[in-house]
């Protein structure tokens, strides 16, 4: 995919946008990572990435031309600190036209000057009955020297001067739509880059608001020449974002319903759309197995492709959330070790790498399950048996009959998927979709149980890694 999209990114005309759509961790900064790598090898082109999620709650589309020119290697001020603030600056010149100008006008001052003296010397030496021009001789080489260049004089032709040759211009920040897109243009243009594809990266981990909101920001930019941009995002929260935030009414139409919905919006945006797959079961325990192969610590030691199998859940579909269950995993399994080294742990882990496994992912895909657990490590059993098609409480009860029961109602609820397994990123809990979201994650661990039924426990030394003879209280304080 990455190939793939190098060549469109190189091949479109500019500017162009570009979508690359998938829902959260299914590998779109992965890919966004390999395209970078392959772009280097393209005279001309360069790459920048945004983080939208990172700048959310801040200046927008001074971040978003910043970010690009520390990309672009441009460290021109008018693309970093003035954004943020203005800037004033004192310029110095000498302009022939004003250099003569002032020229005439000294030898002018000079001109009257010394006419002026002359005159005076002129009657005083006629009126005291002397040689007019003798007096002039006598007194003017004393004197003029002295009366050419005044105090007054000076002070005005350096105010002159001050004033004819400097200059002040203030440099004003960026606020509207066309300076910014004015800047971007100018940013690509002293890159020297013939093509900039520009990666808009995390735009569906913001609110709604802040997704409009960004989109719009970035809007201002799509239409920069020499400029690609390839935004990835799931398509969903997209559109969800536009239908919920959108401030531009869009007209609804029964007979055409595709101009009523966000997509509609999203296709004058981007001329290009591309949906990453996603990935098969199969795939995934593939994917983590090459990943793998070679790896030393724990993975040499255990059957990667049977560990991953009881690690990851078949509704996973995301790399990101594997990497997530496979470090969780080997973060537990070293705890695990460090616990038998010290005696505080008595078993062996890699004996019971696969019931590790599924204590695991109980706990990062199932949370609230695996709280519950620490209750009666028997539940896994209790809820499978209970969701049995033909099983009755009664009948399941019958061979557990010293079961507490409140646990036995935790388990029954678990059981029929009406009780949350994981806290909901919504606001109101107890609405139609979020019941309906519950009870999809339910019937998720209620698959999980069912699949992986031959693997024990976890036991209750495994869950809190400590013998359970440790767990009484039995040291004196």
């Amino acid at each position: 995919m990455a190939q793939q999209l190098a060549e469109l990114v190189c091949s479109v005309p500019t500017p162009s946008n570009v979508a690359l759509y998938g829902p959260w961790g299914s590998g779109k900064s992965g890919i966004g990572n390999l395209l970078a790598s392959k772009l280097k090898t393209r005279n001309g082109v360069r790459f920048a990435r945004f983080d939208a999620f990172k700048y959310a709650e801040n200046p927008l589309r001074r971040n978003f031309v910043s970010v690009v020119a520390n990309a672009l290697g441009v460290k021109d001020a008018r693309f970093h600190d003035d954004l943020y603030r203005g800037r004033t600056t004192t310029d110095f010149a000498v302009p022939m036209r004003k250099l003569f100008s002032l020229v005439g006008i000294f030898a002018l001052v000079v001109l009257v000057a010394v006419l002026v003296t002359s005159i005076g010397i002129s009657i005083v030496a006629w009126v005291q009955g002397n040689d007019v021009f003798a007096e002039l001789l006598r007194i003017g080489t004393a004197t003029l020297p002295a009366s050419l260049v005044p105090a007054s004089l000076l002070t005005a032709v350096i105010a002159l001067v001050g004033k004819t040759f400097t200059s002040e211009k203030r440099v004003e920040r960026a606020e509207s739509d066309e300076e910014f897109e004015s800047l971007l243009t100018e940013l690509v243009q002293k890159s020297g880059a013939n093509r900039v594809v520009i990666f808009v990266d995390e735009l569906d981990r913001c609110s709604s608001d802040e997704v409009v909101e960004t989109l719009n920001a970035v809007r201002t930019f799509l239409g920069v020449d020499k400029c690609v941009f390839v935004v990835a995002a799931d398509q969903q929260v997209l559109e969800r974002a536009l239908t919920d935030s959108l401030s531009q009414p869009t007209p609804v139409d029964s007979l055409n319903p595709y101009y009523s919905a966000g997509s509609a919006y999203l296709d004058k945006v981007f001329q290009y759309q591309i949906s990453v797959p996603p990935l098969m079961p199969q795939s995934i325990i593939n994917f983590v197995v090459t990943s793998l192969e070679g790896r030393p610590g724990v993975w040499e030691k255990i059957d990667v492709a049977v560990v991953a199998s009881i690690l990851i859940p078949s509704h996973v579909r995301s790399p990101r959330r594997v990497k997530n269950l496979l470090n969780a995993f080997v973060l537990t399994f070293r705890l695990a070790q460090s616990r038998v080294e010290s005696k505080q742990l008595d078993l062996d882990v890699l004996e019971s790498i696969d019931e590790l496994a599924r204590l695991v992912c109980l706990r990062v895909e199932f949370p609230l399950f695996a709280r519950d657990l620490v209750v009666d490590p028997a539940l896994s059993e209790y809820v499978r048996e209970l969701a049995e098609p033909s099983a009755t409480p009664a009948n399941v009860w019958e061979r557990y009959p010293y079961v507490d029961p409140s646990t036995r109602r935790v388990a029954e609820e678990y059981a029929k998927a009406t009780r949350p397994v994981d806290r909901l990123l919504v606001d109101d809990s107890d609405s139609p979709v979020a019941e309906e979201v519950n009870s999809a994650q339910g019937q998720q661990l209620i698959d999980y149980l069912r699949r992986t039924r031959s693997v024990s426990g976890p036991t209750k030394a495994l869950i809190h890694l400590q013998n359970t003879g440790s767990l009484f209280g039995l040291c004196a304080f």
